[in-house]
């Protein structure tokens, strides 16, 4: 057998191999578990009602508004359900697929930034050690904002560790923006002050922010409350 094609550590096998491994933990059990935790119910009841009503842009719990809660995550939910199940609004996979496909996005997320820092071998080892974490199995089959709000991180602070090592591209500063925004949409603030309170200690350590400049914020930042507003 070539031994080449036993190597994972080079960029397209990894992602590939990643990409099997997450089909395999977060596939199995999507269709036929039942809603498993509160919260999940009522972001695919506040969906339902969205493609019920055609009201898109207020999120209602039956009667009671969920104005707490930002509204990415059932824009996503309700665009898979359109597009996959129409004609049947209680089938369970649909709501729960912006997950399964936000988990595996963080996985390969985590692989990509790992390689960069430490090389093949470490990115492999980073997307399977973050694929295979219990946490992350539960929220890829969980119908609500926090596997979203994972692979927003896993991609913006990518964004960072590419800008921090001087190996920054126009469409990866872009990538880190726009995973900002989109944070925002889905999550409220939570991304943005972790990106903030890095910042804040690097600058600390480095006694230097001057490599912030190579995200160009002035492009960015209205990049990112574009997306959010």
């Amino acid at each position: 057998m070539n031994s080449r094609a036993l190597d994972l550590t080079s960029s397209a096998r990894c992602f590939w191999a990643l990409t099997i491994l997450c089909a395999g933990l977060y596939l199995p059990g999507l269709a036929w578990l039942p809603p498993v935790d509160r919260d999940e119910a009522r972001f695919m009841q506040a969906s339902k009602q969205m493609i019920e009503t055609g009201d898109y842009g207020r999120i209602r719990f039956q009667a009671e508004a969920r104005d707490k809660k930002p509204i990415g995550a059932h824009w996503l939910q309700t665009g898979a359900v359109n597009l996959l199940s129409p004609d049947d609004l209680a089938v369970t996979w649909p709501y729960r697929l912006p997950s399964v496909l936000a988990a595996w996005l963080a996985v390969l997320a985590t692989a990509w930034t790992a390689r960069r820092m430490a090389g093949p071998a470490a990115g492999l080892a980073a997307g399977v050690i973050l694929a295979g974490s219990v946490l992350v199995i539960v929220e890829a089959h969980l119908a609500k904002a926090d596997a979203l709000l994972l692979a927003a991180s896993a991609i913006a602070l990518g964004g960072l560790v590419a800008a921090y090592t001087d190996t920054l591209t126009r469409p990866l500063a872009l990538s880190f923006w726009s995973a900002l925004g989109a944070s925002i949409l889905i999550k409220g603030p939570i991304l943005p002050a972790v990106v903030i309170l890095t910042l804040v200690s690097l600058a600390i350590v480095d006694k230097s922010l001057s490599w912030f400049q190579r995200l160009q914020p002035l492009m960015g930042i209205p990049v990112m409350l574009l997306i959010a507003g």
